[in-house]
């Protein structure tokens, strides 16, 4: 989506990487270097507006909202981000920089998940190599930390991860479509990493 005409749908002339449907009424656009807001019903009125000229989001799915609709989303410039629609993104990955502006956006994919239970995001960081081992994060917003995290075999890490809103308790879980073909989750009580030792 561009953003050299603002206020008119149609305009977008930059790379769209994501797409995020926040409400009824408000789509984001993630950009290769922007980041647009429609608003609106676009054939009766809706507007765009653009919410960063330089700020892009990584391609796929590399957001996660939380419930008090903060948007969290991995930059195409190597960082992680928080915003409200309409407002600036900040910054939240200062502490973990370095590694993630090393991580290569051809090669790797990113996906992110808002987990309501342990009240924090969870970012992966998928090579798109299924034997190639990475390290993925976990966001404790309660402490503002960051939190290395890896699977004991490649094969595990996610290409795709999902939050699963059941209405039983112990159904209610982060759900992993592993790099394998096999589709985890993630649990509190788990004694091991599907079979293999946990280290810790």
């Amino acid at each position: 989506g561009t953003t050299s005409v603002a206020g008119s749908p149609g305009s977008l002339t930059d790379v769209i990487n994501c797409v995020i449907p926040y409400q009824d009424d408000t789509l984001i656009f993630g950009c290769d270097h922007s980041i647009v807001m429609m608003t609106g019903d676009p054939m009766s009125g809706g507007e765009m507006d653009i919410i960063s000229p330089t700020i892009g989001m990584a391609f796929g799915r590399p957001f996660a909202i939380d419930p008090f609709g903060q948007i969290y989303f991995w930059s195409t410039q190597g960082a992680i981000y928080k915003m409200t629609p309409g407002a600036l993104p900040v910054p939240i990955s200062q502490q973990i920089k370095r590694r993630v502006e090393e991580v290569d956006l051809l090669t790797h994919r990113v996906s992110m998940v808002w987990d309501i239970r342990r009240q924090g995001l969870w970012v992966f960081v998928t090579p798109i190599d299924v034997t190639q081992d990475t390290t993925n994060f976990f966001y404790d917003e309660r402490v503002n930390g960051w939190f290395p995290d890896a699977f004991q075999q490649a094969g595990f890490n996610p290409m795709a991860a999902y939050v699963l809103d059941s209405d039983k308790p112990d159904d209610r879980v982060i759900v992993l479509g592993g790099n394998d073909g096999y589709m985890r989750c993630v649990v509190d009580d788990a004694t091991n990493d599907d079979g293999y030792d946990v280290d810790s």
